[in-house]
């Protein structure tokens, strides 16, 4: 039966854009070099998602923070300091925390949904819907998710950080040499696709069991 549902998924989602094509342009001037590593799945915004109306539906409407404002310094130097590969102000447990979050992409909440899973009580036919609630409204968050980032197409810490010079704020200082402790993806800053993956997962889980206290759940990373 499982077969026969897992086959009937990937037969309904066989056109639905995951592999392509894409036709991200880099902006360069002519003749003007530019990093080449491609961007991460520009094409997703294109998806057809699982749940959403579209991929632009639940698109935050509010910009990420105007660069002369105090919010933007304040975020600026936060993340300059906190962030920085070497000469951090980070403590030994934000490191920690850091390295754990390392890890990407919804299957790294399985862990979290099995753990859930196993409490007693539940049968397989429960479990088979309750992965698959997670799994549909985890794809769609990061449908939605790419779909904002390549809208607002905001730059990352490591390229801000290093033009904070023009940027038109006094209280942001360049950097030239700054580095993040964790390499940066490859797709713009704005918003952020952990905090949304996560709070899917959560709320779906809060959801399904009326609760936003659930206990023993377990989560594992590869960095720790």
């Amino acid at each position: 039966l499982g077969e026969k549902a897992a086959q009937a998924v990937l037969d309904a989602r066989a056109d639905d854009g995951f592999n392509g094509p894409e036709s991200y342009r880099p902006h360069a001037a002519p003749g003007r070099y530019v990093p080449t590593a491609m961007v991460a799945v520009p094409h997703w915004p294109q998806r057809r998602p699982w749940l959403m109306s579209s991929a632009s539906q639940l698109r935050p409407s509010a910009a990420p923070p105007d660069m002369k404002s105090e919010q933007w310094a304040r975020d600026y130097n936060e993340i300059k300091g906190l962030g920085a590969r070497t000469g951090s102000r980070r403590s030994a447990e934000q490191t920690e925390i850091a390295s754990f979050w390392k890890a990407t992409l919804p299957s790294i909440y399985h862990g979290v949904v099995r753990s859930v899973a196993e409490q007693p009580g539940r049968d397989l036919t429960q479990n088979a819907r309750l992965f698959a609630a997670v799994g549909q409204a985890s794809d769609d968050a990061l449908v939605a998710v790419f779909d904002a980032k390549y809208h607002y197409n905001f730059w990352r810490p490591v390229t801000a950080i290093r033009n904070g010079d023009v940027d038109g704020n006094d209280a942001t200082e360049r950097d030239g040499s700054w580095l993040p402790f964790i390499d940066t993806p490859m797709h713009p800053e704005y918003p952020c696709a952990h905090c949304i993956a996560s709070t899917t997962a959560a709320n779906v889980l809060m959801r399904i069991f009326k609760t936003s206290k659930l206990v023993d759940v377990e989560m594992t990373s590869p960095f720790l």
